[in-house]
């Protein structure tokens, strides 16, 4: 499983780089994170950071908004901020996160909402993955890391075992973030 998963060409929609104390106590410097990328044949990631709508729009870039965690996060306040901007992309980092009961809202709104995207990482239903690319649009889920958070082969396993064609997997590990991403 682990060379199936080293094996398709991935792009990372979200990580993080620098070291979180507090509950998460995890951390990972700039070289760890492009060795990582390297050992797992992930071609580009996208570091995460909160732009305001605005700049996001002014410059044609993606808000990448982390989701899944009380009380601004949830599916449905970011829901609000994509009807506000209909004309900003943004893409719910986690799709909802680990709680099923934010996984299926955050479907549910990108339904909805033609300018929200899903990011795959943290989020622990397989299944749903499958179900985004078939609902809300087969370009419009893309998968993630989340690093230092999360295992590479985690992340990965969880995509592969969602019921998609390689050609399916390759949208979502590759070509979705490549083509939102203008690279």
């Amino acid at each position: 499983m682990l060379e199936k998963m080293k094996s398709f060409k991935k792009i990372d929609a979200h990580s993080h780089v620098g070291y979180f104390g507090s509950w998460s106590d995890v951390g990972i410097t700039p070289e760890e994170l492009v060795a990582q990328m390297d050992e797992y044949n992930v071609e580009k990631t996208v570091i995460s950071t909160f732009p305001i709508a605005e700049l996001a729009r002014e410059l044609d870039i993606p808000l990448m908004i982390h989701t899944g965690h009380p009380p601004f996060s949830l599916p449905w306040s970011v829901a609000q901020l994509a009807d506000i901007y209909p004309d900003v992309t943004m893409v719910m980092i986690h799709m909802g996160h680990g709680n099923g009961m934010y996984v299926q809202p955050a479907i549910d709104m990108a339904k909805k909402y033609p300018n929200l995207y899903l990011e795959t990482s943290g989020m622990p239903m397989h299944t749903k993955i499958k179900e985004a690319y078939e609902t809300v649009g087969a370009d419009r889920i893309m998968w993630g890391l989340d690093a230092p958070f999360h295992h590479p082969t985690v992340e990965m396993q969880r995509t592969i075992v969602s019921g998609l064609t390689d050609e399916q997997l390759e949208d979502v590990f590759y070509n979705n973030a490549k083509k939102l991403l203008k690279l």
